[in-house]
Parts: structure tokens; sequence; C-alpha cells
């Protein structure tokens, strides 16, 4: 597997052997690799979970309990790696949380990965990221849902994080937040923030939150459902990269046409939005695969789309209000969809 084909990957996983499957998020839940139960995971200590209301967590499975709030500015975070007691670990961003299966494989994790690629793993003893020099360089990642309030109603989309009509948070009060982190959790570290919701663009706040965290050093990653204009995404990549999620219910193949043309010309003109990354990911319903596929060929076909770096993936879905439980697909859609992960 060569270095382009690696910038699709998110996580390693390895064994004692010296052997490392390269895997998207999307692959791992697909091919239900994502069982790491009695594991040791550095959630909590690497990696922060910050809900709606503010609420912290080691991550969105919330097994590392209670550790504060950032708008209160209360930290208690924790000292040693959590022994998970999930059955499923669903959320992408907690997939790529570094991983032991046992106290003596921790280390493995921190080391430069340079084993034998394989295809098929069942005995995996850790999981670490792929892209071991940015994490060298931001070794803290928060995940952070910045409020409910999404512009969308996905069927499948659960309640208890989407809702149309919360406020928006304050750029005084994200700022407050930020400061309460940078004291009790990064340190003097840099840090990756992946920015959740709800739909965080349609908060008339975060371009210029953004622009604050990037101007410090972070890298930011924005998750949007693309709604917004072509324009304000363009802006946005001077600063984040970008990973769109394409729901088949709401958004327009002609609306993403539109926003792919006009990034591909910033990417073109702008040297940081040139690095930063941009990518989407068609959330595909069972029996849609087909039109999944159909638009993702238009949408690879738009000039400089390979030039740029950019790239498309295919996710199966949840069924609502269940994380562990994927939607009722047949093995051969499934199997279409994991080829696109």
């Amino acid at each position: 597997m060569n270095q382009k084909e690696l910038l699709s990957k998110s996580v390693f996983l390895g064994n004692d052997k010296g052997e490392v499957l390269p895997l998207s998020v999307e692959e791992m839940l697909a091919k239900r690799l994502n069982n790491f139960k009695g594991w040791r995971c550095a959630i909590g200590i690497e990696n922060l979970h910050i809900t709606a209301e503010g609420e912290i967590y080691g991550g969105a499975c919330r097994n590392s309990g209670h550790l504060g709030n950032v708008y209160e500015q209360s930290f208690h975070l924790k000292k040693e790696w959590h022994i998970c007691t999930t059955n499923m670990c669903h959320c992408g961003a907690d997939m790529q949380v570094r991983k032991a299966k046992d106290v003596k494989d921790i280390n493995k994790t921190y080391q430069d990965v340079r084993g034998t690629f394989v295809n098929f793993m069942n005995d995996a003893v850790f999981v670490a990221p792929v892209h071991q020099q940015m994490h060298r360089q931001h070794p803290l990642t928060l995940t952070w849902d910045l409020g409910r309030r999404c512009n969308y109603s996905c069927s499948y989309c659960n309640p208890s994080i989407s809702n149309n009509y919360e406020a928006h948070r304050t750029l005084g009060s994200l700022k407050h937040a930020f400061e309460g982190i940078e004291l009790n959790f990064l340190k003097t570290q840099k840090a990756k923030f992946v920015f959740t919701g709800g739909e965080p663009t349609i908060n008339p706040a975060y371009l210029d939150f953004v622009k604050i965290l990037s101007e410090k050093g972070h890298f930011v990653h924005t998750t949007t459902n693309g709604s917004r204009l072509p324009e304000y995404y363009a802006d946005l990549l001077e600063f984040s990269m970008v990973g769109f999620s394409f729901h088949m219910e709401f958004a327009k193949q002609e609306h993403f046409v539109k926003i792919i043309e006009k990034l591909i010309e910033k990417k073109q003109t702008n040297r940081a939005a040139k690095n930063n990354w941009c990518g989407l990911r068609i959330m595909v319903p069972p029996g849609k695969f087909h039109q999944a596929e159909k638009i993702q060929s238009v949408l690879v076909k738009i000039s400089g789309f390979s030039e740029s770096g950019m790239m498309i993936f295919m996710s199966p879905l949840y069924e609502k209000e269940k994380h562990s439980q994927l939607m009722p697909y047949d093995q051969q859609e499934l199997e279409q969809i994991t080829a696109y992960a």
C-alpha cells in the first residue's frame, strides 16, 4: 500500500508479529472490527468528547465517566488508560483513539508502525493512528458537539443529538470554554479539534471560532452536512479540514457539485486550503447503494477532483437510538458499500 492509498485510512490494527491492517473508520464499522471490549483505551488521556451542554467525557461512549464541563471550567481528567466495557465502538473519533489489548501492548501504539501490510487480521493487540507525524505534532484530540441545532431532520438521526430549535453558543461562550481547555487539558500541547453537531456551521460564530483555533496552531476538522453556500466552505477550508456527510434524504447532488468546484478552485489558489484535507461521505440507507453510486460517479468526474486530493467514501447507518446495531442491509449491499469505505 502506497502513501496515497494510506491517505484514506485512519488506523492500524497491529499484532505481535509486526503485521498491520490499515483501515478507515468506515471499514472498521462495516467489517465489524470495532469490538475492543476489555482492551485499554486512551479516552480521557489523549481524547475528550464534549457534549452540546459542554459535559466532558473521554469518548462518545461515555465509559470514562463524567469528567467535568467546559462552560463551567470544571475538569476532573483521567490519569490512567480506561478498560473498555462497550461491545461495539460506534464513534469514528473513538475508533481512532489509541488502544491496547493488554497493558504490555500500550507501548506498541506509540512506535512508528512500519510492519508488513496484510488484508485480514484476527490476532490484533493494538490500534494506532496511521498518520503518526500529525499525531506527534498534535497528540491530543477533542470531539466537540457544538450544539444540537440542525437544519436537516434525517429519519435515522437520534433526537438526543439533533433538533431544529436549540439556541447557538456565542463566540464569547466558546472562547471561555477554550480557555479552560487550554489550561486544564492542552497545557501548551497542540490538538486536533473535531466539530460535530447538530450542524456546527449554522452557528453564526463558528467560522470566527475556527480561525482562532487555527491561528493558535491547532488542527480543526469540521463535519458538516454541506447545506451552506459554496463560498462559506471555501472560506472554511483555509482554516479547517472539511468532512462532508451527504444525507440522501435532504442533500442535492447539484449543490454538492457547486461546492466541490468552488473548493477545487480554492485549493488551486490558496496554500492553506490546498494542504487541508477534504472528503465526502455518502450516508447510505438500506436499498440505496445504486443511487449512492450514481451520485459518487458524478462527483468524482468533476474537473480537478482527484488532483486536488479530494476523496469520497460511503458509510452504512446504525439503527436509530441503537449505536451498536447496523440497519438491516443484505450482505451483498453491505459489501458494496464497504468497497467504497
